[in-house]
């Protein structure tokens, strides 16, 4: 921890705010407006997708071009440092994600408005992590002199080209699903999750002049847990009960209910976490997480956990699978699955059982052994034995 501001597990503006500022010297694009669009979205990022940069031409390899609109030509390049991930203290250098990583550039023709390009760059930062595809930042062409945005590159190209090779292989259900990308991403003991674009995104606030709902984040992508037929309905009603009163106390975010129209189940919204699980991201990166991440990840997890025992609810069913994120390198962990959750004393819904529940390796031994019952300190006895 470099300051004395309350960290709250995520990006610390105060202090990257200031990384960034004592770069500024070390780097100009030439132009002063391009300049100040740059530096001012660097102090005001509140998280790493809101950050763009000026990027050397140099630091690209590979470029070839891809295709040619009315207003300018688009390349394939490889980055040789990809996007900037988080501040290593320990180094006091930026961390960076995606090494070699392919991207677009997009080159403005020299007749372009200039501040028809600004206007653009602006919109593109304004939506980063809203829909649009990702923005890098900016660089330039060494021979032309013009100016090219750096964006996430998409390799299977739009939609019109991919039709006209493959629109008579989509039957029409995978039509209807492609429209709001809902897709299968896992299975569990009694349900399935998928992955959805909602289209109208959450409740913000209320419009007074408008009189209706502002809504945050159209086209945000989502998971839905659908549940199995077989389940007690009682069981669902609970879990969604539980959801409701951790909303924003450490669990993921829970936005609502839908439906399955064919089979008529129904299906939790929540937030999607794009980075999985715990289980599966140690898997592939434990050897690559230093003790300063670990430990933070473990505050983070052991704060989130404290907000739900504070509201009186144990987990009964706490292991690295049901912990996600959207980024674990950002140390915002959350909560999941509070199917075999419940209330501390009466809950009609849930009643307090003796039933040994969960994953078996993750049980405290007393619980296992019949003699007491599930408590908040059965679930600490889980985080440890991962810990």
């Amino acid at each position: 921890m470099e300051c004395i501001q309350v960290w709250n597990g995520y990006w610390c503006k105060t202090c990257n705010s200031k990384h960034f500022q004592n770069d500024f010297n070390n780097w100009t694009s030439g132009n002063d407006k391009i300049d100040k669009f740059i530096r001012d979205a660097q102090l005001n990022a509140g998280g790493n997708w809101e950050v763009i940069e000026w990027i050397p031409f140099e630091r690209f390899k590979d470029v070839k071009q891809i295709g040619k609109g009315g207003f300018g030509t688009i390349y394939y390049a490889r980055w040789i440092d990809g996007n900037i991930g988080e501040w290593d203290i320990e180094n006091q250098q930026w961390k960076r994600d995606r090494e070699y990583c392919g991207v677009a550039l997009k080159k403005f023709d020299n007749f372009v408005n200039f501040n028809d390009v600004l206007n653009e760059m602006e919109i593109h930062l304004n939506t980063n992590g809203f829909g649009s595809i990702r923005y890098y930042g900016i660089t330039q062409d060494p021979e032309t002199h013009s100016y090219m945005m750096v964006l996430e590159y998409a390799k299977d190209g739009n939609l019109r080209e991919y039709l006209k090779i493959n629109f008579n292989n989509i039957n029409w259900e995978r039509k209807l699903y492609n429209l709001f990308n809902v897709k299968q991403i896992g299975k569990g003991g009694f349900g399935t999750i998928y992955y959805a674009r909602w289209i109208d995104g959450n409740i913000g606030e209320w419009d007074i002049e408008n009189q209706q709902w502002k809504r945050d984040r159209e086209y945000c992508g989502v998971a839905l847990k659908k549940f199995d037929n077989f389940v007690n309905f009682n069981d669902v009603l609970n879990e969604m009960e539980i959801h409701l009163n951790t909303n924003g106390f450490g669990s993921i975010r829970y936005y609502g209910i839908t439906q399955d129209p064919e089979t008529h189940s129904y299906m939790m919204v929540l937030e999607y976490a794009k980075d999985g699980n715990l289980r599966e991201y140690l898997k592939i990166n434990f050897n690559n997480i230093n003790w300063e991440r670990k430990l933070y990840n473990l505050f983070s997890l052991s704060s989130n956990l404290s907000n739900i025992h504070k509201l009186d609810i144990v987990h009964q069913d706490f292991h690295p699978g049901n912990i996600l994120s959207s980024n674990f390198n950002s140390y915002s962990i959350f909560i999941s699955d509070f199917g075999l959750s419940k209330l501390i004393g009466e809950n009609p819904n849930n009643p307090e059982k003796k039933n040994i529940v969960g994953v078996l390796p993750y049980i405290a031994p007393e619980v296992l052994s019949g003699d007491e019952e599930y408590t908040k300190a059965a679930d600490v006895i889980r985080k440890l034995f991962y810990s």
